[in-house]
């Protein structure tokens, strides 16, 4: 009998233990009253802007992984009319032309 391959999709062990690593620190942030961080959900609004910007970017030729968490910070900004402090501007511009970008001065 032939065994079945690994999925090219599935995660790894490493992305797991980092996934475990990430839940952890934000259920110890969300406990630590000195840290004054306010935890909001993804309004609908902003996963269906995130999405269509991610598509968008494919369309133009975007090929890199691990973008998609830059659609999904300038989504919610956007739709929550908040600024984004950030290195990338050219990044969050394109997609996102109406979120205020806090750069440093260069």
């Amino acid at each position: 009998m032939a065994k079945a391959k690994k999925s090219g999709n599935s995660p790894s062990t490493a992305t797991l233990g980092f996934e475990q690593k990430l839940w952890a620190t934000a259920d110890a942030l969300r406990n630590n009253e000195e840290a004054e961080l306010t935890f909001e959900e993804m309004p609908r609004d902003a996963l269906f802007l995130a999405a269509k910007a991610h598509v968008l970017y494919r369309q133009r030729g975007g090929t890199r992984h691990g973008v998609l968490a830059d659609f999904f910070v300038g989504a919610h900004a956007a739709v929550r009319r908040w600024p984004i402090l950030t290195r990338a501007a050219g990044r969050y511009r394109g997609y996102f032309p109406t979120v205020e970008l806090v750069t440093p001065g260069r």
